[in-house]
């Protein structure tokens, strides 16, 4: 009689296992899915993250590269495109040598003006610092043409180098 109940508790073993490996299994098959769309919800907000917004400025000078030309190698930028695609502010930072190159190149086109920029929050700390310094007043510097950045459909925007510092305001329209 012993033997016959042992194949009674080897079956009962089987089932249990089987059970078990299928709640496992589709534990698993149900993780990936939520997986999947998390992913899918953090590609969302990094789309979302370059809009309007304060947040979502890019750093890339790559990125940037794809859009406008870039004359000379920056050492620093940060830059945003509308919502709408039609614009692209980039504040930018170049070593000196390429500094006096770029506004050389540009005042060839035309004469510098002068000229202010409203200061986002995005901007490097050193600009919004020099903003808040003098109680939130625009930035001010000397505006030049901004043609050796242009590059389809960027045709059209200014330069402006902020006074007493490294930095360059771009402000690129599409027509």
């Amino acid at each position: 009689m012993e033997n016959a109940a042992r194949p009674k508790q080897l079956m009962t073993f089987r089932e249990i296992t089987t059970i078990l490996a299928l709640v496992l299994v589709s534990s698993a098959l149900v993780d990936c899915g939520g997986k999947a769309q998390g992913n899918a919800s953090i590609a969302a907000s990094a789309v979302n993250a370059n809009t309007d917004g304060d947040a979502g400025a890019r750093t890339k000078v790559e990125d940037l590269s794809l859009l406008v030309n870039m004359p000379y190698q920056a050492q620093d930028v940060t830059w945003k495109q509308s919502r709408d695609q039609k614009k692209i502010t980039a504040v930018l930072r170049f070593d000196p040598e390429d500094t006096g190159k770029l506004t050389a190149d540009c005042e060839k086109i035309a004469p510098a003006q002068d000229a202010s920029v409203d200061t986002q929050s995005w901007f490097p700390d050193e600009l919004t610092a020099q903003s808040d310094l003098h109680g939130d007043t625009p930035l001010k510097g000397r505006a030049y043409p901004a043609n050796p950045f242009f590059q389809d459909p960027y045709n059209s925007g200014r330069l402006v180098r902020v006074e007493g510092t490294d930095f360059f305001v771009l402000e690129l329209a599409a027509k």
